[in-house]
């Protein structure tokens, strides 16, 4: 299992953009890097010791932390996003990978999302084929992105996705068969195109899974970590009563806003109140209001963040799912808020 450490030409620039932080005041890290902070240090879904899915594992990320301080390399990191071609928030993370892989790994990309063809049915893809510095070995790397709602169907605990779509066990189950792409005779032509003999399967799961507001027990499968991020989920029958109890803190200012899809990743940080505040922050009514409206039109969930004040910002404290009152049932609807 490689350690992830800065290569010598990506150290060097790296050391030039902490030189940079420390010669000049601190800048605010903007959206799209601390999403990649969040990427790099936010716990796995899965247990870290499962011997059928070995995870990527990360160290020694602070330089690059510290690095993204500069405004230099966060335009850099903007670049490197603008020229994605996909806009789906699977890619969005991969990118934001694929970008770590260049400025601070070891490792280098060779190639990805590299897919694997017989009769031109598509049996697989490689998400990202990497190697050391002198190409000894190679790594075939799987990514994916994940949110998940707990329920109890009555017999056990099932994850869905927030439009029902998707299930936590069905995605493990892809995962193995991802893992062992390169087992295949197919797949070993299109690795040879690439001088490449053999590679060491690797997996990185993020995200997080959603338990009820109210009752439902929940006991998540075996292969789960148990130090996963969590939230929580209600119906929408349910919010304006969760939200008011929920806000009464007579100690610190409460407030709850929508987080549009882009914004799921790393936590929610906001200035004081008269800084960068929106009505959907500061008027409960109106939050409510415009969810029941949402609703009344499709039926995509919609994940709200509770901020708790810290000083002169508001930082979050809890992340919500609303779901409309059928849900499991919900079908594909139209785009979410």
């Amino acid at each position: 299992m490689p350690v992830f450490s800065p290569h010598p030409a990506a150290t060097r620039e790296l050391m030039q953009q902490q030189a940079a932080v420390h010669s000049t005041t601190k800048e605010a890290l903007d959206q799209a890097s601390r999403d990649l902070i969040w990427l790099l240090n936010s716990p796995s879904l899965l247990k870290p010791d499962l011997p059928e899915v070995p995870l990527i594992e990360l160290h020694e990320t602070e330089r690059l932390t510290t690095a993204l301080q500069a405004p230099s390399l966060q335009e850099k990191l903007h670049t490197h996003l603008a020229n994605r071609k996909s806009r789906f928030l699977g890619n969005y993370f991969e990118q934001l990978w694929a970008f770590f892989l260049h400025y601070g790994s070891e490792l280098s990309l060779v190639a990805n999302n590299l897919q694997v063809h017989e009769q031109g049915a598509t049996l697989g893809e490689f998400d990202f084929l990497v190697t050391n510095a002198d190409r000894s070995q190679f790594w075939h790397q799987e990514l994916a992105l994940k949110f998940y709602l707990a329920y109890n169907d009555g017999h056990s605990t099932r994850c869905l996705g927030p439009q029902g779509n998707d299930r936590l066990d069905l995605k493990y189950a892809k995962l193995l068969s991802q893992l062992a792409l390169s087992s295949l005779p197919q797949a070993q032509v299109v690795l040879a195109e690439y001088d490449i003999n053999d590679v060491i399967p690797q997996a990185m799961l993020k995200g997080r899974l959603f338990v009820p507001a109210y009752g439902n027990d929940i006991c998540f499968p075996e292969y789960v970590n148990p130090e996963h991020l969590s939230g929580k989920w209600i119906h929408q029958s349910q919010l304006a009563a969760y939200l008011t109890s929920e806000s009464d803190n007579k100690r610190r200012l409460v407030a709850w806003k929508i987080l549009k899809k882009y914004r799921w990743l790393s936590p929610l940080e906001l200035g004081a109140p008269g800084h960068h505040l929106d009505d959907e922050v500061s008027d409960l009514d109106a939050l409510i209001n415009k969810i029941d409206l949402h609703f009344e039109h499709n039926r995509h969930a919609v994940l709200l963040t509770k901020l708790l004040q810290q000083g002169d910002t508001l930082a979050e404290d809890l992340r919500l799912f609303v779901v409309p009152d059928s849900w499991p049932l919900t079908t594909k609807a139209t785009p979410a808020l």
